[in-house]
């Protein structure tokens, strides 16, 4: 997510996005990614600008996964029937707002079958209602909890057809992002 909207925002977006893939697929380590982009954007981008971002990595072999979250919303495990596992809160300090920052990637967290991985937007968290009262991730967490047995595309429609209904008299200031991301046993395709 970058700071900012508009064109300016969309511009660092893919900046961003690009110099992720062509250092990953250089085979460069999630850690020094987001170091050397963190540099790069620190030197491209005025002091009102800076991006934030949960790195994901999963070992299908081990379903070990390790996560890096550079000033980005908490992200959660959910187990099958709905539990939180684990918070994946925010680490380090966004991209582009600091130079000379680190960004370790976390301690392994062992996925098991059915477990999910909740990826949130702060547009989810921050749509507000005619009261200005936020969706808050609690409604998304509750979302996810409810329709456990869906497919992670369902669940991802109903909270994003719940944040529009909460925001029904309000225009749409952010984005409204979330990605679910469901671990299958091999055996059952």
């Amino acid at each position: 997510d970058v700071c900012s909207h508009g064109l300016g925002a969309s511009l660092i977006m893919t900046q961003t996005r690009a110099f992720i893939h062509a250092l990953a697929g250089a085979g460069h380590q999630p850690g020094d990614v987001l170091e050397r982009l963190n540099a790069e954007l620190v030197s491209d981008l005025d002091p009102l600008h800076y991006v934030t971002l949960i790195l994901v990595k999963v070992d299908p072999e081990t379903r070990l996964m390790q996560y890096i979250s550079a000033g980005h919303p908490s992200g959660y495990v959910v187990d099958r029937s709905g539990v939180v596992l684990y918070d994946l809160p925010s680490m380090r300090v966004p991209l582009g707002f600091l130079p000379g920052q680190d960004y370790p990637m976390s301690e392994p967290i062992q996925l098991e079958d059915e477990d999910s991985i909740v990826l949130l937007s702060d547009g989810v968290m921050e749509a507000q209602d005619s009261e200005e009262e936020q969706f808050g991730h609690e409604k998304a967490l509750e979302i996810v909890q409810q329709y456990h047995r869906e497919s992670a595309k369902d669940i991802v429609g109903r909270i994003h057809e719940a944040v529009r209904i909460h925001a029904v008299d309000r225009p749409q200031e952010d984005d409204i992002s979330a990605i679910i991301c469901r671990v299958q046993n091999p055996r059952q395709g």
